[in-house]
């Protein structure tokens, strides 16, 4: 299971395997590198949701209780997903 000192690593492997380009790698470097830009706020038609992930061994939070609960949620329990 990844340390969160290892995630950032893991994915841009992963992106350079995917052949994603220079500018594409950049970007993903520095999303994965910072800080969140805000924080998981209600709004107009959405839900907060927090996920407790053991795989991760942090808690996740998403906008949505539909979309993206689920796709954490599929992450969570695939097999292949490290």
């Amino acid at each position: 299971m990844p340390t969160k000192e290892k995630l950032p690593e893991l994915i841009l492997d992963y992106c350079q395997k995917l052949g994603l380009p220079a500018k594409g790698l950049a970007y993903v470097r520095e999303v994965v590198t910072s800080p969140p830009s805000r924080k998981v706020q209600n709004g107009r038609g959405n839900v907060t949701a927090r996920f407790a992930s053991r795989k991760m061994r942090m808690t996740i939070q998403c906008e949505s209780h539909t979309i993206e609960l689920g796709f954490v949620l599929i992450q969570e329990y695939r097999q292949g997903t490290r």
